[in-house]
C-alpha cells in the first residue's frame, strides 16, 4: 500500500510505472484522520444497517465514514 498527498497523486503513479512497480488499484480516496468508536451494540447495528441501505442504492457511489468497527 503507497499512499500519498492528493496533490502527489500523479506523480507517484508515474514514478510506479517508470520503475515497473505492478499495481492492482490507483485512487484518491478519503481515509479519516481519527477514528470513532461505537460502543453500543444498538449504535452499531444501527449503522450497519444504515451503510447496508446506502450500498445496495445504485445512485450511491461511494460512502466514506471514520467508525471503527473493530469490537
Amino acid at each position: 500500500e503507497v499512499l500519498s498527498s492528493p496533490e502527489a497523486f500523479q506523480d507517484v503513479v508515474k514514478a510506479l510505472e517508470e520503475n515497473k512497480v505492478a499495481t492492482v488499484s490507483a485512487e484518491i480516496t478519503m481515509i479519516p484522520q481519527n477514528y470513532v468508536k461505537v460502543k453500543e451494540e444498538s449504535d452499531r447495528i444501527q449503522l450497519q444497517r444504515i451503510l447496508d441501505i446506502l450500498d445496495e442504492d445504485d445512485d450511491v457511489q461511494n460512502v466514506y465514514h471514520n467508525w471503527d468497527d473493530e469490537e
